[in-house]
């Protein structure tokens, strides 16, 4: 008996549904149809502020970056160039960190632009040294490129991935691996015609950049320290383009190639 009035409790408000349903479905379809619209056109529009906003902050920062010739800026500094209340930064960024990992995608981006511009020629041993060369040239354009990228070395990469956001963490790793992927497919083509020698070309691409940044430091300080005599201690002048063409020339050695190959 109960089981029976249970049943038909339910075939009652199956019913009713159905009527509420029928009532409904033409209001839904217009006017709630153009409410969803009206509500997507809007997320689109505040999406869109939201990267513009960011794109201000980041090319702010790096204007500051390239200005000082390193990375260093203060958020009220960095606001003061970009036009925008300081509040506004916090909330487009989960960190100063994230300001600073995403300026440095920027230079990898254009980087990466640079280097695939350069034309491919059948020899990979000199479109080795083109691409190194291009990588040596930005470093010396851009000394604070030098600062972010080390930056991005300098702890694991697992502290470094618990101060961004999701989105922040996939384009810097992007930005990286497409880089460090530049020099990778030459070296894999140079394993193949055998003029150069590494056994894992992934690896050895991430080395000779990271062994580049840190060479080029040289460059940046301009000077030379060494011992003239026992205790004597002199400082020469440092010519970039030289030690420019000695990261080169060192890159291309560890990579088992010939130093006047392409020069």
């Amino acid at each position: 008996m109960q089981r029976r009035r249970w049943v038909r409790q339910r075939s009652r408000a199956r019913r009713c549904l159905i009527v509420v349903t029928e009532r409904h479905t033409l209001g839904y379809n217009s006017s709630m149809a153009s409410t969803t619209h009206g509500s997507s056109a809007a997320a689109a529009e505040r999406r869109g502020r939201r990267a513009s906003r960011e794109q201000a902050i980041v090319a702010a920062t790096r204007a500051l970056f390239d200005e000082r010739g390193m990375r260093d800026a203060r958020v009220e500094d960095i606001a003061r160039a970009a036009g925008l209340n300081k509040a506004l930064i916090y909330r487009a960024f989960s960190s100063k960190d994230e300001i600073f990992v995403l300026t440095a995608t920027s230079y990898l981006d254009e980087l990466r632009a640079r280097t695939e511009a350069v034309a491919a020629v059948p020899d990979a041993a000199v479109q080795l040294r083109q691409v190194l060369t291009v990588f040596a040239d930005f470093c010396l354009s851009y000394p604070a490129f030098l600062d972010c990228g080390l930056s991005l070395l300098r702890r694991p990469a697992v502290e470094l991935r618990d101060t961004l956001s999701d989105a922040a963490w996939f384009r810097v790793s992007r930005a990286v691996g497409r880089c460090v992927g530049a020099v990778q497919r030459v070296l894999q083509a140079g394993v193949e015609q055998r003029v150069v020698e590494v056994d894992d070309p992934g690896f050895a691409a991430g080395r000779l950049l990271t062994q580049m940044m840190g060479s080029m430091h040289l460059a940046r300080s301009g000077v030379s320290l060494r011992e003239a005599a026992h205790g004597a201690i002199t400082a020469v002048d440092l010519d970039p383009e030289q030690v420019r063409d000695a990261c080169i020339d060192d890159a291309l050695a560890v990579a088992g190639v010939g130093t006047g190959v392409g020069s």
